[in-house]
């Protein structure tokens, strides 16, 4: 072997271990600094179906890049508390529990921002979807005692119709949710999830033969029934949704402003266009009815998300170590909400609506 090839092999052996020793140091750092909190534990106080232990601290790398602190309750809530003052609840899923994104950077923070006059406490909670929070929200009433407003976040109109009726029935089971002990998430690191999320996108695109996000989802919808079933299975499905509503309405006194506000999932496809779910669109204004017929303010986030896009170029969910369109809400997503509820509330303390 002669001298020229030793030393080239010598200097891609040299990069190639540099390479290797730099992912190792990435991963340690990773797995030190995310001391990523998942533990939740039932409510005693029975507003939630789970909280965090009191004063949690979490570190999260794994979407987003945040720390944050829980409250003595549980719940993210980061802004200085009026003592015995709350005049709105915010409530609602992981979306709003707001992990992952800075603690200023939340809905509830926002809110307090935008609406000085009034607090905003938030016990939003990561697998509280809307029908465990409609369930829970009589006891989240009496235990807070929100002087104004009752906010629930919901990403779905299109809910189970069992789920539904087990909660105005007074059926409901709690879950069984693994509940673990806290410490490092055991997860694998950033920079590979990178590396290898690009190797399956490209092997995706190869393979996929559609341009549409939610083709898929429109193809099984089509095939499931003919548009007389779908309409048949719809109605049932209102009403169902009405005796829930009319449920939760009654959980709250008439006094306090109950608004239920719906941010789509949205996600572009290869052109670049602005693409919304089309199986929950048609669900859309039957929630809305619903909602008026039983005195609640509904709150529709998708034009706010498409105006976003077209103004901003950005989506509301994803994080730069994810992708765009995916999984939580990032800043945007919160900026954007909080926005559109302080807005409502305005209209309401003026009367507008």
């Amino acid at each position: 072997m002669s001298n020229k090839l030793k030393k080239v092999i010598k200097i891609i052996g040299r990069i190639l271990l540099s390479f290797i020793l730099s992912i190792c140091l990435l991963s340690v750092l990773y797995i030190v600094t995310n001391y990523y909190f998942t533990v939740r534990i039932p409510n005693p106080e029975k507003t939630t179906e789970e909280r965090a232990y009191s004063n949690q601290i979490i570190t999260n790398m794994e979407e987003g890049f945040t720390y944050c602190k829980f409250d003595e309750k549980g719940f993210n809530n980061s802004y200085p508390a009026k003592k015995d003052k709350i005049d709105i609840l915010l409530v609602g899923s992981s979306q709003m529990e707001g992990i992952h994104v800075p603690s200023d950077k939340n809905t509830g923070y926002l809110l307090n921002q935008k609406l000085p006059d009034y607090y905003t406490y938030n016990i939003g909670i990561s697998g509280m979807y809307l029908p465990q929070n409609i369930n829970y929200i009589g006891n989240a009433y009496q235990y807070f005692s929100p002087k104004k407003y009752i906010l629930i976040g919901t990403n779905n109109v299109c809910l189970n119709s069992s789920e539904l009726e087990s909660v105005y029935n007074n059926s409901y089971k709690t879950r069984k949710r693994l509940i673990t002990k806290g410490g490092y998430k055991k997860v694998v690191p950033p920079v590979l999830i990178y590396t290898f999320s690009k190797i399956k996108d490209k092997a995706r695109l190869w393979r996929s033969k559609s341009k549409d996000y939610f083709d898929k989802n429109k193809k099984i919808n089509i095939k499931q029934a003919d548009n007389q079933n779908i309409i048949s299975t719809q109605n049932k499905y209102f009403e169902t949704l009405n005796k829930f509503l009319v449920f939760a309405r009654k959980q709250v006194p008439e006094s306090v402003s109950l608004v239920i506000f719906y941010y789509p999932s949205v996600n572009i496809d290869r052109e670049g266009k602005l693409l919304l779910n089309e199986s929950e669109k048609n669900y859309v204004n039957g929630f809305e009815k619903a909602c008026q017929e039983n005195n609640i303010i509904f709150v529709n986030m998708t034009q706010d998300f498409e105006k976003l896009y077209k103004e901003k170029h950005v989506l509301p969910f994803g994080f730069v170590n994810t992708r765009p369109g995916g999984g939580h809400l990032n800043i945007y997503g919160h900026q954007v909400i909080s926005e559109k509820l302080s807005e409502v509330i305005h209209s309401k303390e003026e009367g507008k609506i």
